[in-house]
């Protein structure tokens, strides 16, 4: 029996016929890297959805992306912001701005045959970012 899976709308967002495949990589960018695409490979099969956890190397942030093969992308950070701790959400970027005006965000560009994609922008003078993708198809 396949899965479904609905947004708060109740609108499809994609459907994963059972059994489920996964696999785990781990990647980082430099904060001097440039806007870029860049692919990631290793998962062995061709993702249907992935979740990427990332961390900024210089600040107590984090970010959770989630991104599918209908085109549906979400993330949730969670930074320090002066002596604060702010939550935001974004539709747009799988990986969050880490640290504010110095960040790397990434949108999920594509699932490829082994892999994914990211689309990588760069903000001021950017920030090292560590990342944890898990491949599901």
């Amino acid at each position: 029996m396949p899965w479904t899976f609905f947004n708060s709308s109740g609108q499809r967002l994609s459907t994963v016929a059972r059994p489920l495949k996964s696999t785990v990589t781990y990647g980082s960018r430099a904060a001097a890297t440039a806007t870029g695409s860049v692919s990631y490979t290793g998962a062995g099969f061709q993702p249907t959805a992935v979740i990427i956890v990332a961390q900024g190397n210089t600040q107590d942030n984090i970010s959770f992306g989630f991104g599918d093969d209908a085109n549906a992308e979400q993330s949730i950070s969670v930074k320090t912001m002066n002596g604060t701790h702010v939550m935001e959400r974004n539709a747009t970027n799988i990986i969050m701005g880490i640290s504010g005006s110095d960040s790397q965000v990434a949108v999920l560009t594509s699932l490829d045959a082994d892999g994914i994609t990211l689309g990588w922008t760069k903000a001021s003078s950017g920030e090292a970012v560590n990342f944890v993708i898990y491949y599901l198809g």
